[in-house]
This record gives structure tokens, C-alpha cells and sequence, in this order.
């Protein structure tokens, strides 16, 4: 993900699924790959692994969700509540 598109306030979204995952901002996919197929070993908010890149701006809102049902809905309602916009 270019961090230059993470340096205004945005709409994030994580797909973590095997060989089909995918990374949108503001709805717009910017990646996809092979996350694997080992199980989750957890789920860190703000560090990269322990390696001490910490993050430190502000995180408005974390949604976590096992489907991927309904994304449209969710990025429009989210854009409009943080009045960001969907590109």
C-alpha cells in the first residue's frame, strides 16, 4: 500500500483470505496476494509485528468481520459518516 494514500484520513480494508486477499483504500482495491494458509496467530493494532514501527496517528473506528458481505454499504456509510471520499 503507498503510504502516501494513508497520510489523509481513509477508509482501510483488510482481506485476509489464503491466496484471494486484498487490500482497498477509499474502495479502490491497491493489492492482492498470498496471505498464506496458516491460522491467525492473533491480531496486532498499531505495530508491525513487534519490530517497534508503532504507529501513531489516530485510529477513528476498527471493524472486524468474518464476511465480506455488504461492502459497499459499509464503505458508503463510513464515507459518509467521516465525510471521506470513495474514489
Amino acid at each position: 500500500v503507498p503510504s502516501n494514500k494513508l497520510l489523509s484520513p481513509c477508509i482501510l480494508t483488510v482481506i485476509f483470505n489464503g491466496a484471494s486477499s486484498m487490500v482497498y483504500i477509499n474502495s479502490v482495491l491497491h493489492g492482492t496476494g498470498n496471505a498464506g494458509t496458516n491460522g491467525s496467530q492473533g491480531l496486532a493494532i498499531g505495530v508491525f509485528s513487534g519490530i517497534g514501527n508503532r504507529f501513531t496517528g489516530s485510529l477513528a473506528e476498527l471493524i472486524v468481520q468474518n464476511t465480506t458481505q455488504d461492502l459497499p454499504c459499509l464503505w458508503s456509510r463510513m464515507s459518509q459518516y467521516y465525510q471521506i471520499t470513495l474514489s
